[in-house]
Order: C-alpha cells, then sequence, then structure tokens
C-alpha cells in the first residue's frame, strides 16, 4: 500500500469512528413477517422481537429524525433506540413514514414526545450528532467503504471494512442497488455505508444468504428523493414507465426507419400510466430520458467514465415522485418531444399490501376472509400448492376481492366444505366484492335480530348455507368487534 493508499484509508477509518455517535441499535417488537399460518388466519399473530440499526439524519434543519430500512419497522408495534452516547438508556421512537413494498427499503423514524429531550439531557450534548448525505449517483466501482451497524445483537456498532464491489441496475419492480464486499450481517439493516469524506453514500440493506461477501446497499440518493413524502406519512411508489419496453435490434430499426439502432422500443402502452399521459404509442422508441441518451439495451451511453453501468429505470428513480421527466422519442421518422409527471404503475393484477395494522378480516362462520394481496396469494402458494395463476383467473372473472384465507378447524365453514382460495362473490343474493360491501350487507342482516342462517356463494360455484352465524370483524391482531369464538 502506498503513502496515499494510507492516507485514503486513514481518512476512511477517521470518518467511520466520527460517524459511529450517529448510529444507533433499534429494538423492535411486533407481529412476524414471515409465518403463513399467521398471514392467513390473523386472529392469532406470532409476536416477535428484532433488532436492526439506524442513524441521524437532519430533515429540514431539525433534528430528531431517524433514517432506516423499512423491513426494520413496517410491522413494528413499539420501537425503540439505544446509542453508545447514552450508555445503551432505551429511548421510545415511532415511525413517521416508509415504503411498504420495499422498494426502496427505507423508513423514517423520529423521538417520540419529550424523549429528543430526554436524550440530549444523559448523553450531555446541545446538538444531536448527525451524517450527511453523500452524492451516491456518482460512486464507482472499487471505492472503499465502511458498513457501520450492530449486527448480531452487538451491544456496540460495528464497523466492517469493504468497497463498492458491483451495480445491479434497477428495474420495473426493483430500484438500484450497489453491491460490496463488506461485512454486513442480521442487525446491520438500516445502518449507514459512509465514504471517506463522512457522508452517507447508502443504507446497508441485505445480503445474499449462502453467499460470500455479497451484501447490498440501498443508495442514499433514493432515500433523499422520498424524504418529503416520509415526512408527511405518504407512503412512497416506485416510479414505472406504465409501459413494456423492448430492446431495439438492427432488423426492427430498419423496419421503423431509423438512422442507427438505439434506443427502447414500446411494445405495449398500460391505460392510466406514465406513458400514457405522456402519449406514447405502441413502437415508438425512447431515445433520451432527461437528456440521458440510451442504447438499444436501455443503457446509457455517452458517459465520460464507463466505471459504472445505469440503465433506463436508474434514470427514472433519480428523481422524486411526481416530478416531469423529458424523453425524445422516434416516431416515423420523426423526433418528438414528450413529457410527464412521474407515477406509479397502475394496478394489473394483485395490489400489495405489506403493513400488518392495515390489514382487515372477517371471520363469518369460521371462514376467514381478506381482501385479496399479492402477500396473500403468496401465503396461499407455499402454504396450499395453489396456483397463483388460477387465483388470477377467478380474481379477474368474479371481480371480488374477498379472498378465503383459512378455514377454521371444526367450524360450521368446514362442515360445509367450503374451500381455501375460493373468492366470495355473493351473501344472501347480494353481490359482495370488497370487505366493505360484506360488511354493509351483515350489517343490515344483524340489525334486526340473529339471522337464522346465511348463504354465500363462491367464485367456483359453491354455496353454503351458515346457520346461525357468527361473525368477528378484524384489523391485524385487534378485534374491534366479535360475537365469534376463536375455533
Amino acid at each position: 500500500m502506498n503513502l496515499k493508499q494510507n492516507e485514503h484509508h486513514d481518512t476512511l477509518t477517521a470518518s467511520a469512528q466520527k460517524a459511529m455517535s450517529s448510529v444507533v441499535r433499534i429494538h423492535c417488537r411486533g407481529l412476524s413477517e414471515n409465518q403463513w399460518p399467521t398471514l392467513l388466519d390473523p386472529r392469532q399473530p406470532t409476536k416477535s422481537e428484532w433488532t436492526g440499526s439506524g442513524f441521524f439524519i437532519r430533515w429540514k434543519n431539525q433534528e430528531g429524525w431517524i433514517l432506516t430500512n423499512s423491513h426494520v419497522a413496517r410491522s413494528a408495534e413499539h420501537l425503540e433506540i439505544r446509542s453508545t452516547i447514552t450508555s445503551e438508556e432505551p429511548f421510545e421512537v415511532e415511525c413517521v413514514g416508509l415504503v411498504p413494498g420495499l422498494e426502496p427499503d427505507v423508513a423514517l423514524l423520529r423521538f417520540k414526545k419529550n424523549e429528543l429531550v430526554r436524550f440530549k439531557k444523559i448523553a450531555k450534548i446541545k446538538k444531536l450528532p448527525y451524517l450527511k448525505f453523500a452524492n451516491s449517483i456518482h460512486i464507482h466501482r472499487g471505492e472503499p467503504i465502511k458498513a457501520i451497524g450492530y449486527p448480531l445483537g452487538m451491544e456496540e456498532p460495528n464497523i466492517s471494512s469493504g468497497e463498492i464491489s458491483n451495480f445491479i441496475g434497477g428495474t420495473p419492480s426493483t430500484v438500484e442497488r450497489f453491491v460490496t464486499d463488506a461485512a454486513i450481517n442480521l442487525g446491520n439493516s438500516g445502518g449507514p455505508a459512509v465514504s471517506s469524506s463522512g457522508g452517507v453514500i447508502g443504507i446497508n440493506t441485505a445480503i445474499i444468504w449462502g453467499a460470500n461477501n455479497i451484501s447490498f446497499i440501498t443508495p442514499i440518493h433514493l432515500a433523499a428523493n422520498i424524504l418529503p413524502l416520509l415526512e408527511k406519512g405518504i407512503a412512497p411508489f416506485l416510479p414505472h414507465f406504465g409501459t413494456h419496453l423492448q430492446r431495439n435490434s438492427p432488423p426492427n430499426a430498419d423496419f421503423l426507419k431509423m438512422p442507427s439502432c438505439r434506443g427502447t422500443i414500446v411494445s405495449r402502452i398500460v391505460p392510466g400510466g406514465f406513458a400514457h399521459k405522456a402519449q406514447l404509442r405502441q413502437k415508438d422508441v425512447i431515445l433520451s430520458v432527461n437528456g440521458h441518451k440510451i442504447d438499444r439495451h436501455g443503457v446509457i451511453i455517452n458517459k465520460k467514465n464507463q466505471l459504472r453501468k445505469q440503465n433506463i429505470f436508474d434514470i427514472l428513480q433519480m428523481n422524486s415522485p411526481f416530478s416531469p421527466v423529458k424523453m425524445s422519442v422516434w416516431r416515423k421518422g420523426k423526433i418528438l418531444k414528450r413529457s410527464s409527471m412521474i407515477r406509479p404503475m397502475p394496478i394489473q393484477t394483485f395490489p400489495v399490501q405489506p403493513l400488518w395494522n392495515q390489514r382487515q378480516y372477517v371471520n363469518l362462520g369460521g371462514m376467514i376472509l381478506q381482501e385479496v394481496s399479492e402477500e396473500l396469494i403468496e401465503g396461499l402458494s407455499e402454504t396450499y400448492n395453489i396456483d397463483p395463476c388460477f387465483l388470477l383467473r377467478d380474481f379477474t372473472e368474479s371481480h371480488s376481492k374477498l379472498l378465503i384465507t383459512h378455514i377454521c378447524s371444526e367450524s360450521e365453514a368446514e362442515s360445509l366444505f367450503l374451500e381455501v382460495g375460493d373468492f366470495v362473490v355473493k351473501v344472501n343474493n347480494k353481490n359482495v366484492y370488497t370487505l366493505q360491501s360484506l360488511q354493509s350487507v351483515l350489517s343490515v342482516l344483524f340489525k334486526r335480530k340473529t339471522p337464522s342462517s346465511v348463504l354465500v356463494e363462491t367464485s367456483s360455484g359453491l354455496m353454503a348455507n351458515i346457520k346461525f352465524p357468527i361473525v368477528g370483524l378484524g384489523v391485524a391482531s385487534k378485534i374491534i368487534t366479535s360475537n365469534s369464538n376463536n375455533s
């Protein structure tokens, strides 16, 4: 190692040591995300505890904000932080905003009332230490970093060394990730990855099980873009072109009468999406986005430095939600200018609902009904080996969201041979498609007296005349109203 490398290493080490005072251990108590029985039958959720990491930032010149991963906080019912500068004293914090779908995997926390004052009093400081954001858009392979956090239950922050070894570009459903060979373990999630400047280039996020020295960092510019929404408690969305894109090829470029083969071809427009609002058409060719020219594979071209490859999705994700994006488009021998506001992908299949505290259910005669989501579809596939394609077909044809996710043992629903994976479409000959419409029908039935029976019909044609129905309504683990047993 030469003198210059020694100096750089010493600077990075000093920066990481200074950053430690801004890194906190996060203690979480809440609901387990990894248990399919709990997901499909939320009456008796599995409680658990876990830890993660986070770090202090300043936002709008205010202190007391903590940045971490969404997967650390999103299922927590109680959050505490601990810091070395307060001798591991616990302080209550709350989640202000997070990204439910983990793209990007970011959450914003803050101290609960009076806890910031108590923290500074115990630490004997007037100002809270915090970390600044570095420029993560111009990071290259080989740049050294330090990953800081609290892995595997350690009580003091751990510093691991490594470098940015690679990049995984964004896709229509995922954001860009930095790859590092720095050691990241369970508990590191949410901690900062810092550069020699002392600034944060990303948030330590994930690992690949069974791989050696391959870990992932969420670039900090993706977090910075959504902070205004997180602060307001608005769930950020993943920017999407709202179109299917096809790589260009010389034969297709000839057909489209292009002078050279570059850009990506618009193959299908999703109604209501970004491309639709920008007035793009099928067989248009996107040549550039926000001034970045792209090649036929959708990769940025004519870059001065080729140490990092970025694609058309990375360009879109560099921008804040609802900001304008400009494009150059080839159409029938002409180059057109098009623009639109960044927007999410319109829902084409199942909605996403990863948040426990927003999951609702109805227990009707021992039949657990929830509104369909990607998470429930995965749970049914893993638990009962139900083909998601069949569920999508029934969902599309029935127009109902009321999915049977569990049949209670020795219940009326079981004796009537109702099946998990069916959609309820009618109750007493009334169409029901959502929990709200179901509850409206049931409230009318139960308004005067308990009905002697309730007739339920499903998407597969099954019928069930439930005698003396018992109904329970709930949100996650908290029962709102209940006449139900726990069968």
